[in-house]
């Protein structure tokens, strides 16, 4: 059983639609010269798909070494994830947590464990840079506090911000 994936980013769709129409304004240009380059033109067309591929191809070999990883491990929900690997005190805050990142990330976020590091073991910022963004702030409205940017470090782990936010919340004046 695999690892399930979402559907594509944004950027990554804009990335393919981009090929497909650069092969097709080629395909277009060389088949109005088509009398005389009729070898090159599918010469072009079978680059440019070739240039495709190896850009998908690009794109994702980083995250095959993240599903293999993934798939071997037993499926949590939000609830068990937050028993298992916290403390009572912090079992809700864990739960939102790991809610929230699953929302963002690519993979089945049913199968990571609190110690990954977000960035650097599971690849979260390299589909789409802008989604670390949008995850500190979704953290920033789900709990009501401001995460500092270098927080959002190469080392984040789901249990270092579950106890930032344990702190902040404590230390909060009521």
């Amino acid at each position: 059983m695999g690892v399930r994936m979402k559907k594509l980013s944004r950027r990554q769709a804009r990335l393919v639609l981009n090929g497909v129409a650069a092969m097709v304004a080629a395909a277009g240009l060389l088949y109005w010269f088509r009398q005389t380059l009729d070898v090159v033109f599918w010469f072009c067309c079978l680059l440019g798909l070739c240039g495709l591929v190896f850009h998908l191809w690009m794109q994702w070999r980083p995250f095959a070494a993240v599903e293999r990883k993934l798939a071997a491990r037993e499926v949590l929900s939000a609830d068990e994830f937050g028993a298992r690997y916290f403390p009572p005190d912090q079992v809700a805050l864990a739960v939102r947590c790991h809610k929230l990142f699953a929302r963002h990330y690519d993979f089945d976020g049913s199968r990571i464990t609190p110690d990954e590091r977000l960035f650097s073991d599971l690849k979260f910022s390299q589909t789409d840079p802008r989604r670390v963004r949008r995850f500190a702030q979704h953290v920033e409205q789900e709990f009501g506090y401001r995460i500092p940017e270098e927080k959002f470090g190469r080392d984040l782990t789901l249990r270092a911000l579950v106890e930032l936010l344990a702190k902040q919340s404590t230390s909060r004046p009521a």
